[in-house]
């Protein structure tokens, strides 16, 4: 009985914790503020349009987020949840996606020119909405 009654607890506290992918503002200002947020949760956030460039988010939670148009040239994005992302317009010229997990993510019109894909490999020059290998 007692275990049935944590959890219901359990289920109920989890309900009442906000809708998935809620954007933490405190996060997102820390993040801002110092372009750097390593293994940070900025899931559902929108960062559309920001400048971004050499930003530090090595396997960051950036799940549903808003990053169209951002520039992200140089940023180091090892093993970054973008599942779900709109990544549509984005520069990313030389930006670290290793591991990077980019499924269901918009990647149209993204500029991916000398980034290092998420196996390992370069992408070309004009390397656009896909990564065009050597």
């Amino acid at each position: 009985m007692k275990t049935l009654l944590l959890a219901i607890a359990c289920v109920l506290i989890l309900s009442w914790a906000g809708p998935a992918g809620a954007c933490d503002p405190e996060i997102l200002t820390k993040f801002l503020n110092s372009n750097t947020c390593p293994m940070c949760n900025l899931s559902g956030c929108s960062l559309a349009r920001k400048d971004l460039r050499g930003a530090r988010l090595w396997r960051a939670n950036l799940e549903g987020a808003n990053l169209e148009g951002a520039k992200l040239d140089g940023a180091f994005l090892v093993g970054v949840n973008f599942k779900d992302a709109n990544l549509s317009g984005v520069t990313m010229f030389g930006a670290d996606l290793l591991n990077a997990n980019l499924s269901g993510a918009d990647l149209s019109g993204a500029g991916l020119d000398t980034a290092r894909w998420v196996d390992g490999n370069k992408c070309s020059l004009l390397s656009t909405g896909k990564c065009e290998q050597y």
